[in-house]
């Protein structure tokens, strides 16, 4: 799955009519253009928050149903387990894509 990446707005909070395309329709209402962080670096930090969380339940292990090593920094985890975390930034980003 990949985003289009021809959202890039100079500031997402306060589109500007620069910012603004046409929907897929080619209709006149508008859609605000999204500036959406690497893919890979949000990834990173949803793997972090995900460690995070498990720790504070006093979870120190985590294994994959191949029985890799989860709980461990995000450059460490195989491509497959990356996967993970990327598909969870791919639909987080598709939904916004759609939303707004």
């Amino acid at each position: 799955m990949e985003i289009d990446k021809s959202y890039m707005p100079r500031y997402p909070w306060h589109p500007t009519e620069r910012d603004l395309i046409p929907d897929k329709k080619g209709e006149k209402e508008m859609k605000v253009k999204l500036n959406l962080p690497d893919i890979e670096e949000v990834s990173a930090k949803v793997h972090e928050a995900w460690m995070e969380s498990k720790t504070k339940q006093g979870i120190t292990s985590r294994k994959s149903e191949k029985g890799e090593e989860l709980m461990v920094p995000y450059p460490e985890l195989s491509e497959e387990a990356k996967d993970l975390d990327r598909g969870t930034v791919v639909a987080v980003y598709n939904a916004l894509k759609e939303l707004m």
